[in-house]
C-alpha cells in the first residue's frame, strides 16, 4: 500500500459512494501498477535508512533551523561531535511544486545523489537534499 494513488471510482458504486474510506482500496486491475510503485518506494527508503545510519549528522538532537530567504524552502542543519569525530548536515526540502534556488556559501555534496555544488543549488518540486560541507 506504500504510495498508492487515491481511487475515486468508488463514487461510482452507490453503496459505497457516501463512504470515503474506499479511495485508498484498489482495485485489481490497477494492484500490478501499485505493486511496481511500492517497490520502487520501499526499496529507496530502505536506501535512506541505510544512508542515514552512516550519517553520525543525525544522532542526538542538536539541530538548527537556517534562514534561507525562500519561504519554499525549508532547511536545517544537523551537528554531532565527539573527541574523535565531529559531523555536520545540512538538510534541504523543497516544499514548492516548482524549482527552487537556494544560495549558500561553500562546497556541498548530495550524500544521496553524489552531487557536487558549489555556493549556489537548485532543488526541482519537491526535492530534498542532505548535504555534507565538504570545506571542513
Amino acid at each position: 500500500e506504500t504510495g498508492q494513488l487515491n481511487n475515486y471510482k468508488y463514487t461510482d458504486n452507490l453503496e459505497y459512494k457516501s463512504d470515503s474510506r474506499w479511495v485508498h482500496r484498489l482495485s485489481s486491475i490497477s494492484d500490478k501498477k501499485n505493486d511496481k510503485n511500492s517497490k520502487r518506494i520501499f526499496e529507496g527508503l530502505k536506501k535512506l535508512i541505510k544512508i542515514r545510519k552512516k550519517c553520525t549528522a543525525f544522532k542526538g538532537n542538536n539541530v538548527q533551523i537556517l534562514d534561507l530567504d525562500n519561504n519554499h524552502v525549508f532547511g536545517y542543519l544537523r551537528n554531532y561531535e565527539t573527541e574523535i569525530k565531529k559531523e555536520k548536515i545540512t538538510i534541504l526540502a523543497n516544499f514548492s511544486e516548482q524549482s527552487q534556488m537556494i544560495s549558500l556559501q561553500g562546497l556541498y555534496k548530495d550524500i544521496l545523489s553524489e552531487k557536487h555544488f558549489v555556493n549556489r543549488m537548485e532543488l526541482n518540486a519537491y526535492q530534498f537534499l542532505w548535504l555534507e560541507n565538504e570545506d571542513i
